[in-house]
């Protein structure tokens, strides 16, 4: 996949996504197939958290003067998202 370019921008591919999160959290009612639902969140979950981890993979070009420091918050921050998905993923079941 690395050859594989982007159909939309970066920033209109996570507006896209920001706006889809904050519709469901802001849906009052539990959704009539939660078990899909949370099976979508773990997934959205590590791809967040691979994203993440490319994006500290990728700061050697980029000019910032805490480079190193970024890359850790990246790093961390894909670590969280991918212990969420394994959390999520653990109780996947109950939501059934």
């Amino acid at each position: 996949m690395a050859d594989r370019e982007l159909v939309l921008p970066a920033t209109v591919l996570t507006s896209h996504l920001e706006s889809c999160a904050a519709e469901l959290a802001a849906d009052p009612d539990p959704p009539d197939d939660l078990a899909a639902v949370v099976g979508r969140l773990v997934s959205g979950q590590r791809h967040i958290a691979a994203t993440l981890a490319r994006l500290a993979g990728q700061l050697d070009g980029v000019p910032v003067a805490d480079r190193d420091a970024l890359a850790e918050i990246l790093r961390a921050a894909a670590r969280a998202s991918g212990h969420a998905a394994d959390a999520l993923a653990e109780g996947e079941h109950m939501f059934e």
